[in-house]
Protein backbone atom coordinates (compact mmCIF):
# COMPACT_ATOMS: atom_id res chain seq x y z
CA UNK A 1 0.00 0.00 0.00
CA UNK A 2 1.38 3.40 -1.06
CA UNK A 3 0.94 6.12 1.60
CA UNK A 4 3.19 8.70 0.00
CA UNK A 5 0.21 10.98 -1.00
CA UNK A 6 0.31 13.44 -3.91
CA UNK A 7 3.55 14.40 -5.51
CA UNK A 8 4.37 18.05 -6.21
CA UNK A 9 3.70 17.56 -9.92
CA UNK A 10 0.29 16.00 -9.23
CA UNK A 11 -0.57 18.85 -6.85
CA UNK A 12 0.39 21.49 -9.42
CA UNK A 13 -1.67 19.71 -12.08
CA UNK A 14 -4.65 19.54 -9.73
CA UNK A 15 -4.33 23.26 -8.91
CA UNK A 16 -4.09 24.14 -12.61
CA UNK A 17 -7.19 22.10 -13.44
CA UNK A 18 -9.03 23.64 -10.50
CA UNK A 19 -8.04 27.14 -11.63
CA UNK A 20 -9.34 26.46 -15.15
CA UNK A 21 -12.62 25.10 -13.80
CA UNK A 22 -13.09 28.02 -11.39
CA UNK A 23 -12.24 30.54 -14.13
CA UNK A 24 -14.80 28.95 -16.40
CA UNK A 25 -17.40 28.97 -13.63
CA UNK A 26 -16.66 32.61 -12.83
CA UNK A 27 -16.98 33.54 -16.49
CA UNK A 28 -20.28 31.67 -16.72
CA UNK A 29 -21.52 33.38 -13.55
CA UNK A 30 -20.65 36.84 -14.90
CA UNK A 31 -22.31 36.01 -18.23
CA UNK A 32 -25.45 34.77 -16.48
CA UNK A 33 -25.56 37.91 -14.30
CA UNK A 34 -25.17 40.14 -17.38
CA UNK A 35 -27.92 38.27 -19.22
CA UNK A 36 -30.12 38.50 -16.13
CA UNK A 37 -29.48 42.28 -15.84
CA UNK A 38 -30.17 42.84 -19.55
CA UNK A 39 -33.34 40.77 -19.43
CA UNK A 40 -34.59 42.58 -16.33
CA UNK A 41 -33.81 45.97 -17.89
CA UNK A 42 -35.52 44.97 -21.13
CA UNK A 43 -38.66 43.78 -19.36
CA UNK A 44 -38.73 46.81 -17.05
CA UNK A 45 -38.30 49.21 -19.97
CA UNK A 46 -41.00 47.52 -22.05
CA UNK A 47 -43.47 47.56 -19.16
CA UNK A 48 -42.67 51.15 -18.21
CA UNK A 49 -42.78 52.48 -21.76
CA UNK A 50 -46.01 50.70 -22.67
CA UNK A 51 -47.72 51.82 -19.46
CA UNK A 52 -46.65 55.43 -20.07
CA UNK A 53 -47.78 55.33 -23.71
CA UNK A 54 -51.15 53.80 -22.80
CA UNK A 55 -51.72 56.41 -20.10
CA UNK A 56 -50.81 59.26 -22.45
CA UNK A 57 -53.11 57.94 -25.20
CA UNK A 58 -55.99 57.42 -22.75
CA UNK A 59 -55.68 61.01 -21.53
CA UNK A 60 -55.59 62.39 -25.08
CA UNK A 61 -58.61 60.32 -26.13
CA UNK A 62 -60.61 61.36 -23.04
CA UNK A 63 -59.75 65.06 -23.31
CA UNK A 64 -62.34 67.63 -24.35
CA UNK A 65 -59.73 70.09 -25.53
CA UNK A 66 -56.14 70.32 -26.73
CA UNK A 67 -53.49 73.03 -26.49
CA UNK A 68 -49.98 72.28 -27.76
CA UNK A 69 -46.93 73.75 -29.44
CA UNK A 70 -45.27 71.90 -32.28
CA UNK A 71 -41.49 71.60 -32.12
CA UNK A 72 -38.90 71.01 -34.81
CA UNK A 73 -37.54 67.44 -34.90
CA UNK A 74 -34.07 68.85 -34.18
CA UNK A 75 -35.42 70.41 -31.00
CA UNK A 76 -36.86 67.18 -29.60
CA UNK A 77 -34.98 66.35 -26.45
CA UNK A 78 -33.64 69.87 -25.87
CA UNK A 79 -36.50 71.64 -24.08
CA UNK A 80 -39.42 70.77 -21.79
CA UNK A 81 -42.73 69.94 -23.43
CA UNK A 82 -46.16 70.69 -21.98
CA UNK A 83 -49.45 69.66 -23.57
CA UNK A 84 -52.80 70.73 -22.14
CA UNK A 85 -55.53 68.10 -22.43
CA UNK A 86 -58.75 69.67 -21.32
CA UNK A 87 -60.90 72.80 -21.41
CA UNK A 88 -58.94 76.03 -21.71
CA UNK A 89 -61.19 78.98 -20.80
CA UNK A 90 -60.03 82.41 -22.00
CA UNK A 91 -62.13 85.46 -21.21
CA UNK A 92 -63.32 87.44 -24.26
CA UNK A 93 -62.80 90.71 -22.38
CA UNK A 94 -59.66 90.04 -20.34
CA UNK A 95 -57.10 87.74 -21.98
CA UNK A 96 -55.23 87.42 -18.71
CA UNK A 97 -58.28 85.83 -17.10
CA UNK A 98 -57.63 82.19 -17.97
CA UNK A 99 -58.49 78.88 -16.36
CA UNK A 100 -57.79 75.30 -17.32
CA UNK A 101 -59.68 72.16 -16.29
CA UNK A 102 -58.20 68.84 -17.33
CA UNK A 103 -54.83 67.10 -17.47
CA UNK A 104 -51.41 68.44 -18.37
CA UNK A 105 -48.69 66.19 -19.79
CA UNK A 106 -45.32 67.66 -18.86
CA UNK A 107 -41.94 66.25 -19.88
CA UNK A 108 -38.67 67.43 -18.34
CA UNK A 109 -35.60 66.38 -20.39
CA UNK A 110 -33.19 67.43 -17.62
CA UNK A 111 -34.28 64.52 -15.40
CA UNK A 112 -35.93 62.45 -18.19
CA UNK A 113 -39.25 62.25 -16.35
CA UNK A 114 -42.86 62.65 -17.47
CA UNK A 115 -45.48 64.21 -15.21
CA UNK A 116 -49.27 64.27 -15.25
CA UNK A 117 -50.96 67.10 -13.35
CA UNK A 118 -54.75 67.28 -13.06
CA UNK A 119 -56.80 70.44 -12.56
CA UNK A 120 -60.19 69.27 -11.32
CA UNK A 121 -62.12 72.55 -11.27
CA UNK A 122 -61.94 76.13 -12.50
CA UNK A 123 -60.91 77.48 -9.09
CA UNK A 124 -57.99 75.06 -8.90
CA UNK A 125 -57.12 75.73 -12.54
CA UNK A 126 -57.18 79.53 -12.37
CA UNK A 127 -53.93 80.72 -13.94
CA UNK A 128 -52.04 83.89 -13.07
CA UNK A 129 -51.22 85.52 -16.40
CA UNK A 130 -50.07 89.00 -17.31
CA UNK A 131 -49.24 90.76 -20.53
CA UNK A 132 -51.45 88.66 -22.81
CA UNK A 133 -52.98 90.87 -25.52
CA UNK A 134 -54.71 88.19 -27.61
CA UNK A 135 -56.40 84.83 -27.25
CA UNK A 136 -53.51 82.97 -28.90
CA UNK A 137 -50.94 84.71 -26.68
CA UNK A 138 -53.01 83.79 -23.62
CA UNK A 139 -53.00 80.14 -24.72
CA UNK A 140 -49.21 80.20 -25.00
CA UNK A 141 -48.82 81.80 -21.58
CA UNK A 142 -51.25 79.25 -20.11
CA UNK A 143 -49.00 76.42 -21.30
CA UNK A 144 -45.97 78.11 -19.75
CA UNK A 145 -47.77 78.73 -16.45
CA UNK A 146 -48.98 75.13 -16.10
CA UNK A 147 -45.51 73.85 -16.93
CA UNK A 148 -43.97 76.03 -14.23
CA UNK A 149 -46.34 74.67 -11.59
CA UNK A 150 -44.52 71.35 -11.83
CA UNK A 151 -41.03 72.11 -13.12
CA UNK A 152 -40.42 74.94 -10.64
CA UNK A 153 -40.85 72.45 -7.79
CA UNK A 154 -37.88 70.60 -6.27
CA UNK A 155 -37.56 67.14 -7.79
CA UNK A 156 -38.71 65.41 -4.59
CA UNK A 157 -41.90 67.53 -4.52
CA UNK A 158 -42.84 66.44 -8.05
CA UNK A 159 -43.47 62.83 -7.00
CA UNK A 160 -47.29 63.20 -6.73
CA UNK A 161 -47.33 64.06 -10.45
CA UNK A 162 -44.74 61.52 -11.64
CA UNK A 163 -46.03 59.49 -14.57
CA UNK A 164 -42.89 57.78 -15.90
CA UNK A 165 -39.11 57.81 -15.63
CA UNK A 166 -36.39 57.17 -18.25
CA UNK A 167 -38.19 59.26 -20.90
CA UNK A 168 -35.38 60.36 -23.18
CA UNK A 169 -37.59 62.09 -25.77
CA UNK A 170 -41.25 63.07 -26.05
CA UNK A 171 -43.22 64.67 -28.86
CA UNK A 172 -46.90 65.11 -29.66
CA UNK A 173 -48.03 66.82 -32.84
CA UNK A 174 -50.26 66.35 -35.89
CA UNK A 175 -49.15 63.51 -38.14
CA UNK A 176 -46.86 64.62 -40.96
CA UNK A 177 -49.36 63.55 -43.62
CA UNK A 178 -52.34 65.24 -41.97
CA UNK A 179 -54.02 67.78 -44.29
CA UNK A 180 -55.36 70.78 -42.45
CA UNK A 181 -58.96 71.72 -43.27
CA UNK A 182 -60.05 74.82 -45.21
CA UNK A 183 -60.12 78.11 -43.35
CA UNK A 184 -63.05 80.39 -42.67
CA UNK A 185 -63.24 84.06 -41.75
CA UNK A 186 -65.03 84.73 -38.47
CA UNK A 187 -65.36 87.78 -36.17
CA UNK A 188 -62.16 88.18 -34.19
CA UNK A 189 -62.87 88.28 -30.41
CA UNK A 190 -59.40 89.78 -29.91
CA UNK A 191 -60.16 92.73 -32.21
CA UNK A 192 -63.86 93.73 -32.32
CA UNK A 193 -65.01 94.74 -35.78
CA UNK A 194 -62.36 92.69 -37.61
CA UNK A 195 -62.18 89.14 -38.95
CA UNK A 196 -59.71 86.35 -38.25
CA UNK A 197 -58.99 82.95 -39.74
CA UNK A 198 -60.46 79.91 -38.00
CA UNK A 199 -59.71 76.34 -39.02
CA UNK A 200 -62.83 74.18 -38.83
CA UNK A 201 -62.51 70.45 -39.26
CA UNK A 202 -65.22 67.84 -39.77
CA UNK A 203 -62.90 64.83 -40.13
CA UNK A 204 -60.69 63.58 -37.29
CA UNK A 205 -57.37 65.28 -36.65
CA UNK A 206 -54.56 62.72 -36.63
CA UNK A 207 -51.97 63.17 -33.90
CA UNK A 208 -48.68 61.35 -33.60
CA UNK A 209 -47.28 60.68 -30.14
CA UNK A 210 -43.67 59.54 -29.86
CA UNK A 211 -41.74 58.55 -26.75
CA UNK A 212 -38.16 57.30 -26.48
CA UNK A 213 -37.07 55.51 -23.32
CA UNK A 214 -33.53 54.71 -22.20
CA UNK A 215 -32.49 52.64 -19.19
CA UNK A 216 -28.92 52.05 -17.97
CA UNK A 217 -28.68 48.45 -16.78
CA UNK A 218 -24.94 48.63 -16.02
CA UNK A 219 -22.36 51.42 -16.22
CA UNK A 220 -22.17 52.61 -19.80
CA UNK A 221 -24.67 50.00 -21.07
CA UNK A 222 -28.17 51.08 -22.08
CA UNK A 223 -31.41 49.64 -23.33
CA UNK A 224 -33.52 51.94 -25.50
CA UNK A 225 -37.06 51.69 -26.78
CA UNK A 226 -38.56 54.11 -29.28
CA UNK A 227 -42.34 53.84 -29.64
CA UNK A 228 -44.92 55.92 -31.47
CA UNK A 229 -48.66 55.76 -31.96
CA UNK A 230 -51.20 57.65 -34.03
CA UNK A 231 -54.35 58.98 -32.40
CA UNK A 232 -57.49 60.04 -34.26
CA UNK A 233 -59.10 62.98 -32.45
CA UNK A 234 -62.85 62.75 -33.00
CA UNK A 235 -65.10 65.77 -33.31
CA UNK A 236 -65.82 66.25 -29.64
CA UNK A 237 -63.13 68.75 -28.69
CA UNK A 238 -64.66 72.23 -28.49
CA UNK A 239 -61.32 73.95 -29.15
CA UNK A 240 -57.85 73.03 -30.31
CA UNK A 241 -55.09 75.59 -29.83
CA UNK A 242 -52.09 74.64 -31.90
CA UNK A 243 -48.92 76.58 -32.57
CA UNK A 244 -47.62 75.32 -35.86
CA UNK A 245 -43.95 75.50 -36.76
CA UNK A 246 -43.01 78.93 -38.07
CA UNK A 247 -46.36 80.57 -37.29
CA UNK A 248 -48.36 82.06 -34.44
CA UNK A 249 -50.90 80.17 -32.36
CA UNK A 250 -53.86 79.09 -34.49
CA UNK A 251 -57.34 78.31 -33.19
CA UNK A 252 -58.93 75.14 -34.54
CA UNK A 253 -62.58 74.45 -33.81
CA UNK A 254 -64.94 71.57 -34.42
CA UNK A 255 -67.65 72.31 -36.96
Amino acid sequence: MNNKGLSLVELLVALAVSALVLTGLAYMLVSVMNIFARTNANVELQNESQAAMNLAIDNVMDANGLCLIEVEDADVGSAPVCVLLGELNISDTDFNSVSFVGDALIWDPSCEEMYLKTFQNITEGALSLSGATSRSEAALKAIEEVQKQVLDLPVEDRLPYLMSRNVKEFDLKPASYYVYPPTEQKPDPDNPGSLHTVYYFSSPMILNIRMKFELEYKPGKYYTRDISEEIAIRNRMPNIYLQRIGSSMLNYQCQ
